[in-house]
C-alpha cells in the first residue's frame, strides 16, 4: 500500500534549512539550501480581463496560455541570505545593499568580514520578512541562481541571459530588453502571470483586490480577517511583516502578500522602467488594486520593493504501463470518503478487484472514513483493506480543483476515480460551474500523468425531499450530469482517457440512501462501487499492441472474466476529437479470450495512411450479461 507523511510531520520536515529543491518534476540539485513553496496557477488560455477593468490598455492582461507556479510568498531575507553566501563572497554585481543592514526597520541582513571572504547573516526576526533593498536585476540574479540548482549556479545565465558590462558589472549591458529565455525553469512573473494569480477568480471573473474581493481590504496587523493586510502604515507606522501573516487573506490561487507588505518586481518592461505591482506597507488601499501599476528604474533598489518568482511545469513523463491497473485515487468529497460506521464504496471495490487477480494500488493522502472515522474493515484473502484515498468531505468541486495537484505531490496516480459535485448541488451552486471545474481537475491531473485514465462519474441522487432555493436539488444534479457526459468530447479535453460512469441511473434513494437525504447507506455504497467495477473491465493502462505485415493490428489487455460477455466497437480518428465506426472504417478480424486473465482482439484500418493521413484506433468495450 501507499504511504504518504502525516502532514504535520511533513509540515515540520519542510520547515528545515537545508533542504532539496524540486519545482514540479524538474531536479533542482541534491542539497539546495533554500526552498521554495509553490502554488500552481491552473486555468490555461484564461480569457484576459475585461475591457473596462483594463484601464492602461494592457495587451491581453491577465490571460495566461500555460498552467505554471507561483511563489506562495514573497522572497525572504532567510532565503536571500543564503543566496549571499552562496555568490557574493565578492560581491561583484552588488547584490548586496548597505541598507539591509543600516536600515533598522526594514532591512533583514548583515554582511562582515573582508572582501573576498564575506559572509551575511539575517537579523533577529527578519528571517520571514520580505528582503528589500533589492533591485530588478539582483531579483533577476537570484532567478538564475535557482535556475541553475543552487550551490555554485551562474547568476549571469540560465532563466535570464545577462551581457558583461566591463565598466560597470551590475547593471549589464542588455539590461534594458534581457527577457526570459524559452528554457527558464524559474523566474519573475510577468504582469500577466502576477496578475492572474493576484486577481483571476476563475470562470471568467476578476476580483480588484488580491484577496478574492471587489471589497476594500482593511489595513491591520496580523493576522487579521481575510480582507486584511499590511498597508497604509498600520504595523508600527510602517515596517514589514512575515510573509503569509495574514493567514485567512490568500489569493485566489493561494498566495499571500500580493498586497502590501512589499511591492513586487516584475517581468514586464515599461521602458526605460521596469513594472512593480502590489502596493507596499506604507501605501494607501488603492494601491493593492488591480487598477494600480507601478514603475521602478531596474537598477534601483527601494525599500519598500522586493520580489518574488514563478516556475513553469515540467513535462509530464509518460509512465511505463503498468501491469494491472496501476495506482488508483479515488477523488472527491465524503461520497467517496463514506461515513464513520460504514464501509465506502471504495472497500467493496477493493474486495471485486482482489478477487480478480488485478494488480493495483489505492492512493492518497487520506485513511479515514468521515471524521476520525476507521470502521472495522475484515480482511479480505488474507490483506488489510487498502485505506488511501483523497475523498475530503464537504468540498465543492471549485475547491477540489484548487488542492488536487498539491494532494498529489507524493504519488501519481494512474487512475483516477472521480465523484463530485453534490456539494456543488446542495448549494446552489451553478451546475456550469461545477463542470467548468470537473474539466479543470482532469486538465491538472494530466500535468502530473499525461496517461492517467479517468473514471468519471455522474453523481447519484439525493433524496426527493432534499430542495435549495426551494427547487429540487435532483434537478441541479440532473443537469450536472448532462454536462459530465459531454466532457470526453470536449476539446480541451482531446486526448484525454475519459469514462463516464453512470451513478445515477438505477440509484433509488428510498433503498440506497441514508436518513440525512444525502449520502448512501451500504447498499448504496456496493452498487457504486458495482458500477466502477464494470466500467474497469479494460484497462486503458495495461494495452500492448503491434501490427503484422498484413497491416492488422493485434491488442491485448488486461480484462475480467466471467459472468461478463464483452462486444468491442471500433473507432477510428484523424484528430482524437472526431471518432468514426463502421465497415467502412474499420474490420475486427478476430478477437479471442486467452483465458489468462488477457485478450487478444485483432482488427484492421480500411483507409491508407499514405492516402488518408494518420489514424488513431480505439477499442470501445461494453460488458453485458452472459449470453
Amino acid at each position: 500500500m501507499h504511504r504518504v507523511f502525516h502532514r504535520g510531520l511533513a509540515k515540520a520536515l519542510l520547515s528545515r534549512a537545508a533542504l532539496c529543491l524540486a519545482v514540479a518534476g524538474w531536479s533542482l540539485g541534491m542539497c539546495a539550501a533554500v526552498e521554495m513553496e509553490w502554488v500552481v496557477v491552473g486555468d490555461a488560455n484564461n480569457p484576459e480581463v475585461p475591457p473596462a477593468q483594463n484601464i492602461f490598455g494592457l495587451p491581453n492582461l491577465g490571460s495566461v496560455t500555460a498552467v505554471f507556479q507561483m511563489g506562495k510568498y514573497e522572497v525572504t531575507n532567510a532565503q536571500y541570505a543564503e543566496f549571499l553566501n552562496a555568490k557574493a563572497a565578492s560581491d561583484p554585481y552588488s547584490l548586496y545593499d548597505g541598507r539591509m543592514d543600516a536600515d533598522s526597520s526594514r532591512g533583514g541582513i548583515t554582511r562582515s568580514g573582508p572582501d573576498g571572504s564575506y559572509s551575511y547573516a539575517v537579523k533577529p526576526g527578519f528571517a520571514n520578512k520580505p528582503v528589500v533593498f533589492v533591485n530588478f536585476y539582483d531579483a533577476v540574479r537570484f532567478a538564475n541562481w535557482l535556475h541553475n540548482e543552487q550551490g555554485t549556479g551562474d547568476t549571469e545565465a540560465g532563466a535570464y541571459n545577462l551581457t558583461p558590462n566591463p565598466g560597470f558589472p551590475p547593471n549589464p549591458d542588455n539590461g534594458g530588453s534581457v527577457v526570459r529565455q524559452p528554457t527558464a525553469k524559474v523566474f519573475l512573473p510577468t504582469e500577466n502571470e502576477w496578475y492572474k494569480a493576484a486577481y483571476y477568480q476563475g470562470n471568467a471573473i476578476y476580483r480588484q483586490f488580491p484577496m478574492r474581493s471587489d471589497t476594500t481590504p482593511v489595513a491591520e496587523s496580523p493576522s487579521g480577517g481575510p480582507l486584511s493586510g499590511n498597508f497604509a502604515g498600520a504595523v508600527n507606522g510602517g515596517t514589514l511583516t512575515p510573509v503569509g501573516a495574514y493567514l485567512q487573506a490568500a489569493g485566489p490561487y493561494g498566495t499571500f502578500d500580493q498586497g502590501g507588505n512589499a511591492t513586487e518586481w516584475l517581468e514586464t518592461i515599461n521602458a526605460p522602467y521596469r513594472v512593480l505591482r502590489g502596493g507596499h506597507f506604507n501605501n494607501g488601499s488603492d494601491t493593492l488594486g488591480a487598477f494600480q501599476r507601478g514603475y521602478g528604474f531596474p537598477n534601483e533598489a527601494y525599500e519598500h520593493s522586493g520580489f518574488r518568482v514563478a516556475s513553469s511545469l515540467a513535462p509530464p513523463a509518460v509512465p511505463v504501463p503498468p501491469r494491472g491497473l496501476g495506482k488508483i485515487m479515488a477523488l472527491g468529497d465524503s461520497l467517496t470518503q463514506s461515513q464513520n460506521n460504514l464501509f465506502s464504496y471504495r472497500y467493496y471495490l477493493w474486495t471485486k478487484l482482489l478477487d480478480q487477480g488485478v494488480e493495483f494500488d489505492f492512493v492518497g493522502t487520506l485513511l479515514d472514513n468521515g471524521i476520525g472515522g476507521f470502521p472495522p474493515w475484515p480482511n479480505h484473502q488474507g490483506k488489510p483493506f487498502d485505506q488511501n484515498h483523497e475523498g475530503h468531505s464537504g468540498l465543492r468541486t471549485d475547491q477540489i480543483r484548487d488542492q488536487v495537484l498539491n494532494w498529489t505531490v507524493g504519488y501519481v496516480p494512474d487512475v483516477a476515480l472521480i465523484i463530485a459535485g453534490t456539494n456543488d448541488a446542495i448549494s446552489g451552486r451553478n451546475s456550469a460551474l461545477a463542470a467548468a471545474d470537473l474539466k479543470e481537475i482532469i486538465v491538472r491531473l494530466r500535468l502530473r500523468n499525461s496517461q492517467m485514465a479517468f473514471y468519471l462519474a455522474k453523481i447519484p441522487p439525493v433524496g426527493a425531499s432534499i430542495t435549495v432555493g426551494g427547487l429540487p436539488v435532483n434537478d441541479y444534479i440532473d443537469s450536472l450530469n448532462g454536462l459530465i457526459g459531454t466532457l470526453p468530447s470536449d476539446p480541451a479535453l482531446a486526448g484525454a482517457r475519459i469514462t463516464i460512469v453512470d451513478l445515477n441511473s438505477g440509484f433509488n434513494f428510498a433503498t440506497d440512501g441514508l436518513s440525512d437525504g444525502i449520502h448512501p447507506n451500504a447498499a448504496g455504497e456496493q452498487k457504486i462501487a458495482a458500477r466502477f467495477f464494470e466500467a474497469f473491465q479494460v484497462s486503458t493502462l495495461n494495452s500492448v499492441s503491434g501490427v503484422d505485415a498484413a497491416g492488422h493490428l493485434t491488442m491485448s489487455f488486461l480484462r475480467i472474466q466471467a459472468p461478463f460477455h464483452l462486444t468491442y466497437t471500433v473507432e477510428v480518428s484523424s484528430n482524437l476529437q472526431q471518432w468514426f465506426s463502421g465497415p467502412a472504417e474499420t474490420e475486427l478480424i478476430a478477437s479471442s479470450d486467452q483465458f489468462n486473465g488477457t485478450e487478444s482482439v485483432t482488427i484492421r484500418d480500411r483507409k491508407s495512411p499514405l492516402t488518408d493521413g494518420q489514424r488513431f484506433i480505439r477499442l470501445r468495450l461494453r460488458y453485458g450479461p452472459p449470453l
